[in-house]
Parts: C-alpha cells; structure tokens; sequence
C-alpha cells in the first residue's frame, strides 16, 4: 500500500503527468482530473496560489463547454515569447477557426509553468 501511494505521487509530480493531466482535463472539459496535481511541487503559475489557478480554470472549461460545438482537439505550437521558446496548448472545437481555450506552457528546469490566455 505505501509503495502504491510512493508510486503516485512521483507520478504526479513528473513535469510529463502534470502537462498530460491538464490535457485530459481541458479535452474532457472536467477540471477536476487536474486539481490533484496543483499540489505538486513542480507546478508554476503566475496566479497567487494554485486555488486560484483552478478557480480561473473551472471557469474557462465551463465557458468553452458551453460556447463549444462537438469534442475538442488539441494543436500544440512553439512560440517565441519574450526571447523565449513556449509552447501554446491550443484546444479547437469542429467548427470554429480560432482555439477556444489556449494555455502557455514553460518547461523549467524542475518545473512546468502554465498561464491561461483569456478569451
């Protein structure tokens, strides 16, 4: 049983599971498969504290769900932000052209940061 428990947590706290877990959110549009891992120790954000991220994110999941029209796919893009290599996680829906929902995700050195573009 403790080896189990061991075995999530470094599992939630690999810089990979935090970044696949907000994409499983986000598709499904059900931001609490994310919030187990705002307690990581790896998780950045520009927000005051990570309840605050998820608030912010239960939101903008609630809007694109309810704005969106059939499942939503992801289309991930580099971008120079800054003089800086990010990534853009653009999430799309069947019919509009622009993304629904976009996050910039950073990868530090022993973390991940994420920041949620407003609309």
């Amino acid at each position: 049983m403790i080896s189990k428990l061991l075995a999530d947590s470094v599992k939630m706290n690999s810089i990979e599971s935090i970044k696949a877990a907000l994409v499983k959110s986000c598709l499904a549009c059900k931001p609490s498969i994310f919030k187990p891992y705002l307690s990581s120790n790896k998780f950045r954000s520009d927000c005051p504290d990570t309840e605050s991220f998820y608030k912010i994110l239960k939101y903008m999941l609630r809007v694109v769900k309810s704005n969106s029209v059939g499942e939503l796919a992801l289309k991930v893009e580099t971008v120079d932000r800054q003089n800086q290599q990010v990534q853009e996680y653009c999430f799309y829906d069947a019919v509009h052209v622009y993304p629904r929902l976009t996050i910039i995700v950073k990868e530090e050195a022993d973390s991940v940061y994420f920041d949620i573009l407003p609309f």
